[in-house]
């Protein structure tokens, strides 16, 4: 009976286990979305816990796992960078967030007050997404609960996020092109306490996407040199200078 009961209990632990491994485009998540213009498929990927409300001062963290199928198989084999547009979101609040966390310039970005739009759709999506049960996710963009169907209106309000946002100025969304060149595109994230009274966004987060498909979240705050390096570098100086004058 006691062999028995272990094994129930090993049994129920290790379902837990593989449902929290299972958990994918959950709550506090940090999503992104990539699609072509033009095309025919997205691809979200969880990129996993990460949920500021001030600005990110941390480490950077690199964003290693689940890359953008830039090359080789998968939805974008072959396509130009130019064609691609990436996007970043997260809600907290089940199915009715309380908070948002949306991808927009660098100058700023204002939403509108809208009780139906982000606030309320993606969830719907990420459940979406959740359903097929990886943290990566290739979808085509006539699905209906797609992020390219319902947040951009099938590419006529590209970044707009189901209405919430309404300027094309402030819109979420960062074309790739200049990855080919410069190897990098940033993404700026605004976080929303209440997404139903809409208003300026908190910029808090910025993202930068690879041209090998990684991205990672970059810590605001610079690394301090050591007092001990600063002193090194005026004695190196000082040693340089009479040196100098020896030879003289």
């Amino acid at each position: 009976m006691k062999k028995i009961m272990m094994l129930l209990i090993a049994a129920v632990m290790l379902f837990g286990v593989s449902g929290q491994a299972m958990a994918y485009f959950a709550d506090g998540d940090l999503i992104q979305v990539v699609y072509q213009n033009g095309g025919t498929s997205e691809v979200a990927t969880d990129l996993g816990a990460f949920s500021p409300t001030t600005a990110y001062t941390g480490n950077t963290v690199n964003l290693t796992s689940n890359p953008i199928p830039f090359t080789g198989t998968g939805a974008f084999a072959g396509v130009s960078a130019s064609s691609l547009d990436v996007a970043y979101y997260i809600t907290t609040g089940g199915s009715a967030p309380t908070n948002i966390w949306i991808s927009g310039p660098q100058a700023g970005q204002t939403a509108l007050s809208r009780q139906n739009a982000a606030i309320q759709t993606l969830p719907t999506i990420n459940n979406n997404y959740a359903s097929v049960g990886t943290a990566q996710v290739t979808l085509l963009q006539s699905n209906p609960l797609s992020y390219y169907a319902v947040e951009d209106k099938g590419g006529t309000t590209p970044g707009g996020f189901d209405g919430f946002i309404n300027n094309p100025a402030m819109y979420g969304e960062q074309n790739l092109g200049n990855l080919s060149t410069l190897g990098y595109v940033d993404s700026y994230l605004y976080y929303y306490s209440a997404p139903k009274n809409g208003g300026n966004g908190v910029q808090v987060a910025t993202i930068r996407t690879f041209a090998d498909g990684t991205s990672e979240i970059l810590g605001g705050a610079p690394t301090p040199i050591p007092a001990s390096i600063l002193l090194l570098g005026s004695g190196l100086a000082g040693l340089v200078g009479i040196r100098r004058k020896q030879l003289v």
